[in-house]
């Protein structure tokens, strides 16, 4: 499966969560078209939880942000894949 279907239902969620959000009606009025990319990174740096969310699993600790090496090259390959779609 490939990351743009394994993460079909968690970019719809985080799309839904965008839309709800104060930074969508800025970037909106600000003309800021990557404001979804910029919003989901956001959300990755700020919710130590976002990891475990994204790749469903659990990490090596609790509110854990590293990455395994394939994790983080699943994570750069969908933040590609949203930066072209978004």
């Amino acid at each position: 499966m490939n990351t743009w279907n394994k993460f079909a239902q968690k970019t719809k969620a985080l799309n839904e969560n965008y839309k709800n959000s104060d930074s969508y009606t800025s970037d909106l009025q600000n003309g800021n078209s990557n404001g979804f990319v910029e919003y989901v990174v956001y959300a990755s740096e700020q919710d130590p939880n976002f990891f475990r969310w994204l790749f469903n699993e659990d990490l090596a600790q609790d509110f854990d942000f590293s990455l395994t090496e394939k994790q983080q090259e699943i994570w750069d390959e969908y933040k590609g894949l949203l930066s072209n779609s978004y």
